[in-house]
């Protein structure tokens, strides 16, 4: 721990314990020009003395990375603890009797608890005094835009729960680094998190040409949930104070009396002009405090504002107290009714795809354990919450901004990836475990090569699913009926996210990794040294090795008539049998220099010579809906000078390479289920290898592909465009717990093409409709990618990225021994990257869309089990527009809030049951649950896990046997708490 009072410097001294508490009045006179300066940019009517509640307020704020530059590890050991003991100092030995200080993530505090315990009760005790506010309310600062929802949730819970059980409070001011966005959905996360205001700020873009431009319409504004619940937000730029202030002159005003309007991303400038007074909203909050590393907030900075303070120029506030001042004038406030967009082409949706694709996978893999284990806790069998918990808070942690937005040296990534294969390992083990306890509580009788099939969505499904092949030729349903199987290599899935196939290797765990230094510096030895070493293989030709895999797979085809129930388990049998011949016509069949495949539901064209897919088409007579360019990959340059992990170069489209010429084309799968071809191109100027996977799926419209990439570029920029024969005039993506549209014209008004816009696991695209033309709308599938590029009649998914690492800071970090050697460029390596496309019709139900995207984010599951049950569904709810996107058991009871939350009994099960409306319409449902399941209780909770209503029942809510009837709000996420009796194992 750092001794600060032997720190003090001589000037100090001088300055703090001499003049500023014996003569402040000199020190005010030598300061008080420079905050005229600061305030004349903002007000140039130089009217600030005369009001007299000033409108620019300080509050000190402790500005910790906890990753990027140096590893997590790092900033544990080395920087956190200091910086957080130097704010203690300050306000303890220089007696700043307005200084408040605050810390805007969790992280740092649980580090405290385990390492520092007697920093963190000087904290709790400054705290109870009033000096340190608490804020925040997450566990790490995150990126919104590519985590999903349940991990926004999570970020809150985890966080907000130690605050409580540490601080007797909660954070009410949730806090902000953000890039490019956040979406609507998180003001109602927030609001039914304790969370009752926001501070954003704006990270800006150094490479914008727009530098300095506030890039939102207002400083101050309500922003409205869509349950009409509001949070006050207050934003500011990154950028220096004193250019902030000059800038936001015309977005910061309230709004003429009598006024009442919700703007959004459609509203003109215009409209928001006219609907604008020319008063001041008196609340402009300046965070200050000195970078990581001079662990700050420094004492020369916080002397300046008490001494504006002294002048009565200005106020030192806590961020509660400006929010509260805010509030009060919530009527007069501008209020927006959207998600917040700052900048749109943001690199952080591609850089650093392992990261991304990792969290992911745990994110899917948590969904499925967590259900899991609460399914096997109400039969009465072994529950593991709070290990899952313990996974879920380090994933969490690595959705750190700098982390999962790529922002990072390669240690980093090395660290994350090696959390994700933990977390993926326990968590496929716990999925065997749960299914096994599931099936031989319902069992009826054992019989050997017997599997359980769980389906972790809300809605019964069909399709496939994939288990490991055995000796195992054919299948049969529930009913013996035989399923449609083929023998394949690869899974329409990511690794990992099918615990039945086994852990594979995490990517990024041997990023940048290279032996081949190592290999030449063992050949300069002399032969009898070389004995003395122990062999070292070459490095790995991991695409070679994917490609060449042996087909060890099932593909099975589970069809309507055999769907599997929502949150359902039922059997599948596995036959050693001979395997039948299972032939189709339909076939790729090469036919004047295309590749050609032809079926009653789709008809796709490749070219022979480029491997570029030139037509799709669904009816007889073949309109094609695809432009001149077809279906492609494409490479483009970004300048260094205008591009890094964070920042897309805005005019790479500008600067596109030439794409490496076709190697070959070869038909890989002729089906039955699944016909593939595989398209290899030559290597690349700086040696990369891309080969692509076309599969074309029974019963399926879509076109599923994969691109495989043995990475090596630098400063290039991969994608895959879709040309469509139609123009564009809105979208609908994937969002957190929701789907946000927007229009092309709107987005084309305020900025440049092409765009780079964020989405979650489906992109929806409506094509403007023409006279004597085949209208169709197209859909883009993903699942681990988050970027798309937009303009007239072409959307392109963001695949890989290779601008330079993060330079490491050599101050702190802890560096690996191959960091001379190794690739000074994100992403080298191997990537398997899904995707899927598909034209459906104009009429188009938008959650159909994206249920099948969850479909094709979360697989079906397999375990072993040898025990013959009937069907079953767990959860399942009445109403289509309603879906239940999380089932888990509650967290461990916390005795320092005993009055917020239920403690069950040990005969007594706590399940939580989230459901989201996803249509905008307001719903009655009926959740039911398996008859033998004995419901003795149902509680209203809140995202915390709080009960509501002090445990009053609503009166909308009845419970009946094994059923619960309920009603939903427009878009409303609601949490349900239901208590149920855990069954003795004499009752089974």
């Amino acid at each position: 721990m750092v001794d600060w009072a032997k720190k003090k410097t001589f000037l100090e001294k001088i300055m703090i314990d001499g003049l500023f508490k014996k003569h402040s009045q000199v020190l005010v006179n030598m300061y008080k020009w420079k905050f005229k300066k600061i305030a004349k940019l903002y007000d140039p009517l130089n009217q600030l003395e005369k009001i007299k509640s000033p409108k620019l307020t300080y509050s000190g704020i402790i500005s910790l990375n906890l990753a990027g530059k140096w590893r997590l590890s790092d900033c544990r050991e080395k920087i956190s603890e200091p910086i957080i003991a130097r704010a203690i100092y300050n306000m303890e030995a220089y007696n700043f009797e307005t200084l408040s200080c605050t810390l805007p993530s969790t992280i740092p505090y649980q580090w405290l608890k385990k390492d520092f315990p007697e920093t963190l009760q000087e904290i709790q005790t400054q705290v109870q005094e009033g000096k340190w506010n608490i804020i925040g309310g997450d566990l790490v600062n995150y990126d919104a835009s590519c985590i999903d929802g349940e991990s926004l949730i999570r970020q809150k819970l985890y966080g907000q729960r130690f605050i409580a059980a540490k601080f007797s409070q909660l954070a009410e001011v949730a806090w902000f680094d953000c890039y490019s966005e956040l979406p609507h959905i998180l003001a109602q996360i927030m609001s039914k998190s304790g969370i009752k205001s926001a501070f954003i700020n704006v990270l800006d873009d150094p490479k914008d040409k727009n530098k300095g431009e506030f890039p939102f319409p207002f400083v101050n504004f309500m922003w409205t949930a869509h349950d009409h619940t509001s949070i006050a937000v207050s934003a500011q730029s990154a950028l220096k104070y004193s250019n902030f202030l000059s800038k936001i002159k015309d977005r910061n005003y309230f709004l003429q009396p009598e006024r009442s309007i919700s703007f959004n991303r459609t509203t003109s400038n215009e409209t928001i002009q006219n609907n604008l007074s020319n008063e001041v909203i008196p609340a402009i909050i300046n965070p200050y405090g000195a970078p990581n590393t001079k662990f700050g907030p420094l004492p020369f900075e916080i002397m300046e504002k008490m001494l504006w303070e002294q002048a009565k120029l200005v106020e030192n506030v806590s961020f509660k107290k400006h929010f509260e001042k805010l509030h009060s004038h919530h009527n007069r406030i501008p209020t927006w009714g959207d998600a917040i967009l700052f900048h749109r082409n943001s690199g952080i949706y591609t850089t650093a795809g392992m990261m991304k694709e990792n969290n992911h996978t745990s994110e899917v893999l948590l969904h499925q354990t967590e259900a899991l284990s609460a399914i096997s806790g109400i039969l009465g069998r072994e529950h593991f919450q709070d290990e899952i918990q313990r996974d879920w808070q380090l994933v969490l942690k690595h959705q750190y901004r700098e982390i999962i937005g790529g922002n990072s040296i390669c240690e980093v990534i090395r660290d994350a990836a090696e959390s994700y294969h933990q977390v993926i390992s326990h968590l496929s083990s716990g999925q065997e475990n749960a299914i096994m306890n599931a099936a031989h509580f319902l069992k009826k009788k054992i019989k050997h090569d017997l599997y359980t099939l769980f389906n972790p969505l809300g809605w019964k499904r069909h399709g496939f699913s994939t288990v490991y092949r055995k000796t195992y030729n054919n299948a049969l349903d529930h009913q013996n009926k035989p399923l449609f199987v083929q023998k394949v290599s690869f899974s329409p899935y990511l690794s990992n996210r099918e615990m039945q196939l086994g852990v594979k290797d995490v990517p990024g765990q041997n990023f940048l990794v290279s032996n081949a230094k190592l290999i030449q510096e063992i050949e300069e030895l002399s032969f009898e040294s070389q004995k003395l070493l122990p062999t070292v293989s070459p490095d790995k030709d991991e695409l070679l090795e994917f490609e060449n895999l042996p087909k060890d797979y099932l593909l099975i085809y589970h069809p309507p008539s055999s769907y599997i129930e929502s949150y359902g388990l039922e059997n599948t049998i596995f036959l050693k049998s001979p395997s039948h011949t299972q032939e189709t016509n339909q076939k790729f069949k090469l036919k004047n220099e295309e590749y050609i495949f032809n079926s009653q539901l789709i008809t796709i064209k490749i070219d022979a010579n480029s491997g570029i897919i030139t037509h799709l088409s669904y009816d007889d007579q073949e309109t094609n809906l695809l432009g001149e360019k077809g279906i492609q990959h494409t490479l483009y340059h970004e300048k260094p000078s205008l591009s890094d992990p964070i920042h897309i170069d805005p005019s790479h489209y500008l600067v596109q390479n030439e794409f490496p010429a076709l190697e070959s084309i070869e038909i890989e799968e002729r089906g039955p289920l699944r016909h593939t071809i595989l398209i290899k191109y030559n290597k690349s100027k700086d040696g990369s290898r891309f080969h692509s996977r076309i599969s074309i799926y029974r019963k399926e419209k879509k076109i599923y592909g994969e691109t495989l990439v043995d990475w090596r570029e630098k400063n290039k920029f991969l994608k895959l465009e879709i040309n469509s024969v139609q123009k564009f005039q809105k979208f609908a993506f994937g969002k957190p717990y929701s789907i946000e549209h927007q229009s092309f014209n709107d987005l084309t008004t305020r900025h440049q093409l092409p765009i780079e816009m964020s989405f979650q696991q489906f992109a929806l695209c409506y094509t403007q409709k023409l006279e004597n033309e085949t209208q169709k709308n197209l859909v883009l599938y993903s699942q681990g990618k988050y970027g798309l590029g937009i303009s007239e009649d072409t959307v392109s998914l963001s695949l890989l990225r290779a601008p330079k690492l993060q330079t490491p800071d050599s101050k702190f970090v802890r560096l690996d021994s191959d960091h001379e050697q190794r690739s000074k460029y994100t992403d080298h390596g191997f990537h398997r990257i899904p995707w899927a496309i598909e034209c459906v019709e104009p009429e188009i139900d938008e959650l159909n869309v994206l249920k099948q995207a969850y479909e094709y984010n979360f697989p079906m599951i397999y375990a072993p089990t040898n025990a013959s049950h009937d069907k079953i569904s767990f959860f399942k709810l009445n109403q289509p527009n309603v879906i239940i996107t999380t089932v888990k058991e509650i967290e461990e009871f916390m005795r320092a809030a005993p009055d917020w939350f239920y403690n069950p009994s040990m005969y007594e099960i706590a399940v939580i049951v989230r459901c989201v409306e996803f249509r905008g319409i307001q719903t009655s449902c009926t959740l039911s649950l398996p008859e033998f399941v004995n419901i003795t209780k149902v509680f209203e909770v809140d995202l915390l896990e709080r009960i509501q209503n002090n445990g009053i029942n609503n009166s909308k809510m009845m419970v009946d046997e094994n059923s619960i009837q309920f009603p939903m709000k427009p878009h409303e996420i609601k949490s349900l708490m239901v208590i149920i009796r855990v069954p003795f194992e004499e009752e089974d």
